[in-house]
């Protein structure tokens, strides 16, 4: 995450919500290379921990397609990144950032989608 400040990174590890799907992502990094904080996390614990940070992620920055796109994508783009620029040291991490964001869409997504059929209707 080059493209997150020093100051951002300190405030994300000592707890600051993050603001954007950069920080989302750098977070998840973070979780997954142990340094954030004191913090150990089992590889048990991945799944769950990175649902609760994409739901807390959308409850700070309000429910929308957006949030809720944000959200996902950083955990498919941490998935991606962490392989590629560990050289492939973090390979199983994959799994549980995927796996995390199906759980998170069929949690946060999909009860939106179908708020927002009823509402609006649907395209298909």
């Amino acid at each position: 995450m080059p493209y997150i400040n020093q100051q951002a990174r300190n405030d994300l590890k000592g707890g600051h919500p993050p603001k954007t799907a950069g920080e989302l992502n750098f977070l998840f990094c973070m979780v997954i290379l142990g340094k954030l904080g004191q913090k150990s996390f089992p590889k048990e614990a991945w799944l769950p921990t990175f649902v609760s940070m994409m739901k807390q992620y959308v409850d700070v920055n309000g429910l929308s397609y957006q949030h809720i796109n944000d959200a996902y994508g950083a955990a498919h783009a941490a998935a991606r990144e962490i392989c590629d620029r560990t050289e492939g040291d973090y390979l199983f991490a994959r799994q549980y950032l995927v796996g995390a964001a199906d759980k998170f869409y069929t949690e946060v997504a999909r009860p939106y989608e179908n708020q927002k059929i009823v509402e609006n209707g649907d395209v298909f």
